[in-house]
């Protein structure tokens, strides 16, 4: 079974409302494509938000990992247990707290 973060919608979402990226496709016909593959969108929930304010933000290169979309990724990753598909160079610190990361070499 495979999923998808509804925190990863709300990225795309705001991101291509900051014009930051462009993608094709509105949220309508992503939901659409993830249905027609079976792919799972997962909620956010009070568990998940439990897990974020626990995690320390990390310094990694002298600099803070403020990205909140990731934050939220990771923390839901861990109260889930669930495996965490990146390339993100950041990610790899927070194995140390329980993520279980599958590098998606670039």
């Amino acid at each position: 079974m495979y999923y998808v973060s509804v925190e990863t919608l709300r990225e795309i979402v705001i991101l291509q409302s900051l014009k930051k990226i462009a993608f094709d496709y509105n949220l309508d016909k992503i939901i659409f494509l993830l249905q027609e593959r079976q792919i799972n969108i997962l909620p956010i929930e009070a568990k998940h938000i439990k897990a974020l304010e626990k995690r320390p933000v990390p310094r990694t290169d002298r600099k803070i990992h403020e990205e909140p979309f990731d934050r939220m990724l990771i923390a839901q990753a861990i109260a889930d247990k669930q495996i965490l598909v990146s390339s993100d160079a950041k990610f790899p610190f927070y194995k140390d707290y329980g993520l279980q990361l599958l590098v998606n070499e670039k």
